[in-house]
């Protein structure tokens, strides 16, 4: 709807940026992804109350890529999708961004002659970007996984694992 806040990085994204083409950017030192392992990777804390009475469908959304960095285009997508799902009878508990792996995002960056921001950095901007918005939150699952890229389907089912514990019979889209 038009009264959501739609968030903006403001000059937060161009404080940041420098170097040349295929740098990696940095926020703070270059830690592994062992080293970035949160508690808590799909925050709920924005995700809506229901009642276990109500039969309304539920649903969690979610989107993923290399948020390379995170725009305004992905939160409205999300909201879009928000107000779509609701016109068609659901409930939206809330909605993540994901953004993707750094074994995803740096080759596709070097293969484009782009700036190849890490998973560390992605995060940060993508949590300023949505800090003040009602429904994004941002999901770390993805990009800190100690191992190799995965693809939308396995972050999907690891969303449903948790939407599954916070709201019984959610459903992830």
């Amino acid at each position: 709807s038009d009264a959501v806040a739609r968030p903006a990085l403001c000059g937060f994204w161009n404080r940041w940026v420098g170097g040349k083409t295929g740098d990696r950017i940095f926020m703070g030192s270059k830690q592994s992804s062992k080293a970035l392992i949160e508690p808590n990777h799909w925050p709920p804390d924005k995700l809506c109350k229901v009642s276990a009475s109500d039969r309304t469908p539920l649903c969690v959304m979610l989107t993923t890529g290399a948020m390379n960095p995170i725009h305004r285009g992905h939160v409205y997508m999300l909201h879009s999708a928000a107000d779509r799902l609701r016109a068609a009878g659901y409930y939206v508990l809330g909605a993540y961004v994901s953004p993707s792996h750094d074994s995803y995002v740096q080759p596709k960056a070097t293969r484009l002659g782009t700036f190849g921001l890490s998973a560390s950095f992605r995060l940060a901007i993508a949590r300023r970007a949505v800090e003040a918005d009602p429904l994004v939150s941002v999901g770390s699952w993805e990009a800190l996984y100690d191992g190799a890229w995965l693809d939308f389907p396995v972050v999907c089912a690891e969303l449903a694992k948790v939407a599954g514990r916070l709201a019984s019979g959610a459903q992830v889209f």
